[in-house]
């Protein structure tokens, strides 16, 4: 078979540029589909990072704020300990005081009122007694208890021989009253 040519140089040239043109044309629209399709892949990377990215700074934000949670229900149990053990080293065991007290109270004293104080550690006993040898022996008793020092009765007191309404004050020992 016989090919004829019968094309001028001329077309033969523009058709030469063509294709060139043609060839070119294809380049850059592979190459454009091909960086839009790496585009989107990275779009798409980018996005699976951030979400990773913020999902970690979530979980650290959340350790953060529990353990500043925790840190503050351990400083509140610290200072509620606290608090207690204070309680407990000002805790005065005054139902062993007033038994012993009481023990030491002769049958033929009657008492009207007893004031204890804990900040001054002052008692006050105000009654009554039958004579004088039963405030005299009253005031004995309470002179053998440990827990009381600085028993003082007023003189006026000590002077009548029967029906004396008394008052007496002494010192508790608060240093061995919490000892018991």
């Amino acid at each position: 078979m016989i090919t004829l040519n019968l094309i001028s140089p001329e077309q033969k040239k523009e058709l030469g540029l063509r294709r060139f043109y043609i060839l070119i044309k294809n380049l850059t629209i592979i190459f454009l589909l091909f960086t839009t399709i790496l585009a989107i892949i990275m779009l798409i990377a980018k996005m699976i990072i951030q979400n990773n990215f913020n999902k970690v700074v979530n979980d650290y934000s959340l350790t953060t704020r529990y353990s500043r949670i925790v840190n503050y229900e351990m400083e509140n149990f610290d200072k509620q300990l606290n608090f207690i053990v204070n309680v407990q080293n000002d805790y005065i065991p005054w139902t062993n005081f007033i038994a012993s007290f009481i023990n030491s109270v002769p049958p033929e004293i009657n008492l009207y009122s007893v004031d204890l104080g804990k900040t001054d550690s002052q008692m006050k006993i105000n009654g009554f007694a039958q004579n004088r040898d039963d405030l005299l022996k009253f005031k004995g008793n309470l002179e053998n208890l440990p827990l009381l020092s600085e028993i003082n009765v007023p003189m006026g007191n000590l002077l009548k021989k029967e029906s004396i309404e008394f008052e007496i004050e002494a010192k508790i020992n608060l240093e061995e009253l919490k000892k018991l």
